[in-house]
This record gives structure tokens, sequence and C-alpha cells, in this order.
């Protein structure tokens, strides 16, 4: 997990998307889109999130791609619309595209949160 990371969104969140972030320079570009989505929600979408948080939506990297995760604490399904209809109506940053929407229980592999069968060496999907 980064330093720069939602310690409580990464544990606890709701991975909610998987996006492709392009080559080099990418993860900052994503990274600031994903801020302002966060910060937008917390300014002007108060269905989207509950009153004392400061993040509601973060990401990581998960195998390459990104993965957008949800505040549990948040109205995860008000702030997955809000996300598809951002993303249906302005697009993702240039040379960037939606891999996945996820289901709630399915995820990219976070290291330190999801228990592997011991003796995995890798994990190239999404789990349930």
């Amino acid at each position: 997990m980064s330093t720069h990371c939602d310690g409580d969104i990464f544990r606890r969140g709701v991975p909610v998307l998987v996006v492709y972030t392009g080559p080099q320079g990418g993860a900052a570009i994503f990274e600031t889109w994903v801020k302002g989505q966060s910060d937008a929600i917390i300014g002007g979408e108060p269905a989207c999130a509950a009153g004392h948080l400061t993040r509601v939506v973060d990401w990581h990297y998960s195998g390459g791609r990104a993965q957008v995760i949800v505040h549990a604490d948040s109205n995860v399904d008000a702030v997955r619309a809000y996300l598809a209809s951002k993303i249906a109506n302005s697009g993702l940053p240039k040379g960037m595209s939606v891999l996945a929407w996820l289901s709630r229980g399915e995820s990219l592999y976070r290291a330190n949160v999801d228990v592997l069968p011991e003796g995995t060496i890798a994990v190239s999907g999404i789990l349930r």
C-alpha cells in the first residue's frame, strides 16, 4: 500500500471499478482525477458521502491496473452511480479506459487484505 493511499479505504473499502491508466505518467494523472472525484462527492453530493469522511474514493494498483475503491461508510451504490455518470459524460483522462465495473464482493487482489491459499504465486483475475 502506498503512503499516499487512505489506509481505511484500502482495508475496508468496496472495489467498484478497474481502469487501464495508460503508459508512463498515467498514475499521477489518475491520482489527480480520483482525488477530484472524491472532493466533488464530499463537496456537492451529500447523498453519496457520510458527513465525517475526508475522502470517499481512493485507488491503488493491482497487477498493473488501477482499482478504484469506495469508502465502506459512504453510500457505495450512489458513489458508483456518480462515477459511472461522470465517466459517461466526461470520460476518463486521455489514454485511459474502463476495464471492468465490479459487483459487490468482487475485487482485484489487495496485499494484506485478501487471504490467498498457501503456496499461491500469482493472481491474475477478479477475486470473488
